[in-house]
């Protein structure tokens, strides 16, 4: 039953990857964050902290541009900036004045 319901909410995720807002904690893993942040990378700001690392954060920059100011502070790291100045050149400046707030 417990994979049948997982697998209803994976499938729910990856068409709508905001939709993990309602997911019963019981279901949320790593997974199910990481298709959610592929679907729509502003869905990082609705997954538990615990999920937040970077894996997760890399993925929300890569492919939706997330800006930085998105990203818990203590979770930005070279590569996740390395990541956003190649992907986006914009993000140089929200580079600069992450580190410069830190």
């Amino acid at each position: 039953m417990f994979d049948m319901m997982y697998n209803d909410y994976l499938e729910l995720v990856k068409q709508n990857g905001l939709s993990i807002q309602t997911v019963p904690i019981k279901y949320i893993n790593k997974e199910l964050c990481l298709e959610a942040i592929r679907d729509i990378g502003i869905a990082i700001l609705h997954i538990p902290e615990v999920f937040i690392d970077e894996d997760t954060t890399i993925e929300a920059v890569m492919q939706f541009g997330i800006p930085l100011k998105q990203i818990p502070k203590d979770h930005i790291s070279k590569e996740l900036c390395k990541e956003a100045i190649e992907r986006f050149k914009q993000a140089s400046k929200e580079v600069a004045k992450v580190f410069n707030e830190k």
